[in-house]
């Protein structure tokens, strides 16, 4: 999921417009760097959070449904099984009894409405956890992936290209 080169050219264009937002609304490179690796820094994992929020200096995502850790844990093992296949693309069958996990999964967290404050900034980035959802998979929105899961090199490229 988070290797660069499994991306296709679109999903690497669309990236870099939502991080370039993004790093508009900071202030600048280093300070989103900064905050990826302290993000990954946080244990248990940050979307674990019970009051629904990660906040880092000056910056904040919220999300309006408390994730309990099975559900990251289980959306975290899903990201890392589909990464090299399916990009962002989570594949499953719904007749299949081994995919009532993952349905459940998607069904509990596509309805989460997560904001990216900056303290300084007026208006918040909104987005989801899936772009598109369907009867047989769920794309997953990538900015959401590396905000919660990727690394600083793997963003340092995304920018690069």
């Amino acid at each position: 999921m988070c290797n660069f080169n499994n991306l296709s050219q679109d999903e690497k264009d669309t990236l870099k417009l939502q991080l370039q937002d993004i790093i508009g609304k900071m202030g600048g490179l280093n300070f989103f760097l900064s905050f990826i690796e302290k993000m990954r820094l946080i244990k248990p994992h940050p979307l674990s959070a019970r009051n629904s929020k990660a906040s880092i200096e000056r910056f904040e995502i919220s999300w309006d449904k408390v994730i309990f850790l099975d559900k990251v844990t289980l959306l975290e093992s899903t990201i890392k099984q589909n990464r090299d296949e399916n990009g962002y693309v989570i594949k499953f069958n719904k007749d299949d009894k081994k995919s009532k996990t993952i349905i459940n999964l998607i069904r509990t967290l596509s309805v989460i409405n997560f904001q990216f404050k900056v303290s300084h900034s007026i208006a918040p980035i909104e987005f989801k956890i899936f772009n598109k959802i369907d009867d047989s998979s769920a794309e997953l929105n990538p900015l959401f992936v590396t905000l919660f899961f990727c690394y600083v090199n793997f963003v340092k490229n995304v920018l690069k290209d």
